[in-house]
């Protein structure tokens, strides 16, 4: 089954503010060029605004909790 995954919102500011044109246009170009059964975007925080507003019909959001340490060692959000 050809799956294709994206990560998005793992930061809430990032998720509110910067869900732009660019990020419809690769969605929407991934889905035309390979054709996937499915597409998934993983994210902590579900982007907003008109242009995530066209694209969230083709997606299945998956909600994800961002570890804030992995091995022990901090993410930095920068």
């Amino acid at each position: 089954m050809r799956i294709i995954h994206f990560c998005f919102g793992l930061d809430r500011d990032y998720a509110e503010k910067n869900f732009s044109m660019v990020h419809y246009i690769a969605i929407k170009s991934a889905i035309m060029v390979n054709k996937p059964q499915s597409c998934i975007m993983h994210c902590q925080f579900e982007p907003e605004g008109k242009w995530w507003d066209k694209c969230k019909g083709w997606l299945s959001v998956n909600k994800i909790i961002f570890p804030e340490k992995v091995q022990g060692k901090s993410f930095i959000h920068t």
